[in-house]
């Protein structure tokens, strides 16, 4: 991130009411570029509220900081974002004493659950109309939207299991349900996002089907779902079902694939030695490609494509009508 993006948050659109502390914006620069620790970075960055004399008034800053990093930083800081948060509501508690307000966090608690930190993320990132609007989006704002879609639902999956701003669970669930118990479903933003959900919060999603957990996100009607507020393995049974079924629509593409290559770029490509070679760029492909890579940054990675589009079974010659441009 330049320069120019942390001065920003300090006085976004040239408003310094709705911006941040310069030694909070100054913070998380140093921390961005791994000057300091997490713990040193929470000291730093929460320094400004607790020696303010309205503590509780200046957390939002704080809060739309940080929400603001978690979509805008590349996606290989997320996790290190992630411990700076956890860090955050670790941090010792301040003495309030003489300084409680109306603006100060019911319990008393600055730190312990982030208080307001999940409405704010909710009030900006959970959007019921997003659908209409990405009906009305172009080619290239809808890939935009993608992006941002299955992002928010990845770091809302790393918020549960870290146990992080009261994100619930329930949001993994509402996307997944949305994803694969809707015939109208947007595939290539929902089913990835539900990947993601799947992926990184797997464990705690099925140990809800096991607990037969209740959950306000299974209410709602869907038309290829079971209507009950409880997670169950039948229905967790039913997820994979219909998973695999999408798999196998990707599968068929796979079938038909051959080799494409030009021979003067197969010639040259006999030359080099890869770690990984994947094949297809569907979900899955895509998917594993990118999370090898989180694990393996300096790996030698291949991505073999018989289309001329990526996306698989949710690309424009199939499913979805707006073509993802190959690189």
């Amino acid at each position: 991130m330049s320069e120019a993006w942390f001065k920003e948050q300090i006085a976004p659109d040239g408003v310094e009411e709705d911006g941040c502390h310069p030694d909070e914006a100054k913070a998380l620069e140093d921390y961005y570029h791994q000057k300091t620790e997490a713990s040193a970075a929470a000291k730093a960055i929460t320094r400004p509220i607790e020696s303010s004399d309205n503590p509780g008034a200046h957390l939002y800053r704080l809060w739309n900081l940080l929400i603001d990093a978690l979509m805008q930083f590349p996606e290989s800081k997320v996790p290190a974002l992630i411990q700076l948060l956890d860090a955050i509501q670790n941090l010792p508690e301040p003495d309030l004493t003489g300084r409680t307000t109306p603006e100060t966090p019911v319990d008393g608690f600055l730190w312990r659950g982030l208080p307001g930190f999940g409405h704010m993320w909710a009030d900006e990132h959970k959007r019921d109309d997003w659908r209409r609007t990405l009906a009305a989006e172009k080619s290239k704002s809808r890939a935009e939207m993608r992006s941002a879609h299955v992002r928010k639902a990845e770091i809302e999956a790393r918020l549960v299991v870290a146990e992080i701003g009261g994100i619930p669970l329930h949001w993994g669930y509402d996307c997944i349900a949305d994803a694969l118990e809707r015939r109208d479903a947007v595939l290539d933003f929902e089913v990835p996002a539900a990947a993601r959900w799947i992926t990184i919060a797997g464990d705690r999603l099925y140990a809800g089907a096991v607990n037969g957990m209740e959950s306000w996100a299974l209410e709602r009607r869907r038309d290829l779902g079971k209507e009950a507020a409880v997670m169950t393995l039948d229905r967790w049974l039913f997820w994979e079902e219909r998973m695999e079924e999408l798999q196998e629509q990707m599968e068929e593409v796979l079938r038909k694939y051959r080799s494409f290559i030009p021979d003067p770029e197969l010639q040259a490509m006999e030359t080099q030695i890869f770690d990984v070679v994947i094949i297809g760029t569907g979900l899955y492909g895509i998917q594993a490609a990118r999370y090898y890579l989180d694990v393996h940054p300096d790996a030698r990675l291949l991505i073999l494509e018989a289309d001329d589009v990526v996306g698989g079974t949710w690309s424009s010659s199939r499913l979805i009508h707006t073509p993802l441009p190959c690189a």
